[in-house]
């Protein structure tokens, strides 16, 4: 699930911090896509800076085996918390749309936070079944029916396997 919160706050003139308002955007649409690498160079101090207008279509990364969800449209399987997981691999992104915020008053500004709740798996070498997409974690606090919806869905969708790299 994501939620996508806006935070309209400001300074008052005497120095006191202001409440900020919070309002959770509504997902419109995520889709999975398979869209590349970004192009990497190194900036100053060997700060990196990635492209993401310049697509490389393969990179050295490696892909753990297993089922990942199939490119389109994943909103169903993101929109809440349940178990179900949009598993996605290297050069891939989900892409996701919210309803547009109304513009904060003047003299406020505006910032995002995208909250995710998931996990990320690498291929470390200390990393439990880091070649395989799976095992797979049960989110905390919620309850059989929303497992089982979960189960559902990453049974619908996660249907496009890897042997991995």
């Amino acid at each position: 699930q994501c939620d996508l919160a806006r935070y309209d706050c400001y300074h008052s003139p005497i120095g006191r911090r202001i409440t900020p308002a919070v309002t959770t955007a509504a997902l419109l649409a995520a889709r999975v896509a398979r869209t590349g690498f970004a192009k990497r160079t190194t900036g100053p101090q060997r700060v990196p800076h990635y492209d993401y207008d310049d697509r490389l279509a393969t990179w050295d990364a490696k892909t753990p085996a297993g089922f990942y969800t199939a490119l389109g449209d994943a909103t169903e399987l993101v929109r809440s918390v349940d178990g179900g997981l949009a598993v996605f691999g290297s050069g891939e992104e989900i892409h996701m749309e919210f309803a547009a915020a109304p513009d904060p008053p003047p003299g406020h500004r505006r910032h995002f936070v995208l909250r995710f709740h998931g996990w990320a798996k690498d291929m470390d070498l200390y990393t439990r079944h880091g070649d395989t997409v799976g095992p797979v974690p049960t989110p905390d606090g919620v309850d059989a029916q929303a497992l089982a919806r979960g189960k559902r869905l990453n049974d619908r969708y996660n249907v496009r396997f890897s042997a991995g790299l």
